[in-house]
């Protein structure tokens, strides 16, 4: 008897629309965007050939219902439908890629969210006759206790640590920091002004050890690597002359759902194996994050003259076009 085997190996198995998700709530906003996605797979076409059709990946209007109840004590107390909309319409611009332009679509619903009810999302898919779910507590507000605007500004010179804190939020579990960095560009030949910021990433995933609110977060940065992050930011122009504005420090808070992402993003790189999966989601039904964060800002923080003068004439940062303090008796130069 002969026996005969066939070298075409199937990698690709049938085709099964998947839903993927992303959707952030901030109590602080008053409008709300969701991502809906689909996957796409076919095994006469390469990837890249289907991309080029945005209706491989994107809903069409009449596809989905999508809303989300907000529920307090198990009683629910509001409906908020969402609306179809193309990012670009509405200043969010899908960032240069391999997607075109007519992928980016959002959906969006306007409503004052009440941080002690939970949200519940809902999107209904009428060609398979399902729903899919998830569900987020919102992060609340909380305070920022350092850096706060001062009269005499930051001291960022020296080689000692600063230690910004704030306190924990309720719902959260993962924390950032950004330093925003704002300048004005003037150009020395028609006068023209810029209006220009860089963010500096202090601290990332910074997990939090209760939901409770209850604590405070502390992050240590030595001041003096301020001139180091600007140094590298800001490119030497001659044609312009530029001005310190301020700093913005932007403290983030994130809810449990993002916690629990970022542990898995750890396992799939060998850390935190306890935690590993294929790939975290909350979306029941599908795959992606229905998730709470709260932006906290403490805006209009001014630099010490003595930080303004190393601004200027330090030996990093020397050359971008910055002015010395007014308390410089070479103002605006450096001696």
């Amino acid at each position: 008897m002969w026996y005969a085997c066939s070298n075409d190996l199937k990698i690709n198995a049938p085709f099964a629309e998947t839903t993927f998700v992303y959707g952030l709530l901030d109590i602080g906003d008053s409008v709300h965007y969701l991502r809906i996605q689909r996957s796409f797979l076919n095994e006469d076409s390469t990837p890249y050939e289907l991309i080029g059709d945005v209706y491989n990946y994107r809903y069409e209007e009449d596809e989905l219902e999508v809303w989300v109840e907000a529920w307090k004590n198990d009683v629910q107390v509001a409906t908020y439908p969402f609306e179809y909309i193309l990012g670009d319409t509405v200043g969010l611009a899908l960032e240069d890629g391999l997607f075109e332009p007519e992928a980016n679509v959002l959906y969006r619903f306007t409503g004052q969210l009440d941080s002690t009810a939970e949200y519940r999302l809902f999107i209904h898919r009428w060609l398979q006759h399902d729903t899919i779910t998830a569900v987020t507590k919102p992060v609340s507000s909380f305070q920022v206790l350092f850096p706060v605007a001062f009269l005499y500004g930051i001291n960022l010179t020296d080689t000692f640590d600063v230690i910004y804190v704030n306190t924990y939020a309720t719902n959260a579990q993962i924390y950032d920091l950004v330093m925003r960095f704002r300048y004005r560009e003037i150009n020395l030949t028609t006068g023209d002004t810029s209006e220009l910021f860089a963010d500096w990433p202090l601290a990332t995933n910074q997990t939090g050890d209760n939901l409770n609110g209850l604590g405070v977060m502390a992050y240590e940065v030595k001041a003096n690597l301020f001139y180091a992050f600007v140094a590298a930011e800001l490119e030497v122009d001659p044609a312009v002359r530029r001005e310190f504005v301020d700093l913005q420090y932007r403290f983030y808070a994130g809810g449990e759902e993002l916690y629990w992402q970022y542990l898995n993003e750890l396992a799939t790189l060998g850390f935190q194996e306890l935690y590993a999966t294929t790939m975290y989601t909350n979306v029941r039904g599908g795959y992606g994050i229905f998730s709470s964060r709260r932006l906290q800002v403490s805006d209009s923080i001014q630099l010490s003259d003595q930080s303004l003068d190393t601004l200027a004439c330090g030996y990093r940062t020397f050359g971008l076009g910055f002015p010395s303090s007014t308390a410089n008796p070479f103002y605006p130069g450096c001696e």
